[in-house]
């Protein structure tokens, strides 16, 4: 890492100048955070942050959950002639290409953190899912309730 790359991912991490000793660390997510919006800066592109961006579940749900896993990249829009695509790696370019293969798209890099990534992965694949497994047991029981009466 070069003295200015250190310099602008500190800079996010720390609101106030503080002499190098007694700086304050924040929690591993602020570090993600900081290194996410550092690569950002760097390739200039947009920095997502997931708990404020606005994203529809059928959009995400292009990629599937284990392709969103192992890319570590969420389908953020549909922008008509390409896709917005946040990956946590925006230097992985193998990901970048099978994203792009598996849309049929090219691809927009915009840059998430992990903890983010894994969380809308489990709000946007996991509820839809628990709320299918809840309507598919409710059905049986009005069935079983049906044939009683």
């Amino acid at each position: 890492m070069s003295p200015q790359d250190f310099q602008m991912t500190r800079s996010f991490m720390v609101e106030e100048p503080a002499h190098p000793v007694d700086f304050a660390l924040p929690d591993a997510d602020g570090l993600d955070a900081a290194a996410a919006r550092a690569a950002a800066h760097k390739l200039k592109a947009p920095f997502i942050d997931l708990r404020a961006h606005d994203f529809h579940p059928q959009t995400v749900k292009l990629l599937n959950e284990s392709q969103a896993r192992r890319l570590k990249a969420l389908v953020l829009e549909d922008r008509k002639e390409t896709f917005l695509v946040g990956f946590v790696d925006p230097w992985d370019l193998r990901a970048q290409d099978e994203a792009a293969n598996l849309l049929r798209k090219p691809v927009d890099i915009a840059v998430i953190t992990g903890a983010q990534l894994n969380d809308t992965i489990e709000r946007v694949y996991r509820k839809t899912d628990q709320i299918g497994q809840f309507a598919r047991e409710v059905g049986q029981d009005v069935q079983v309730e049906e044939n009683v009466v």
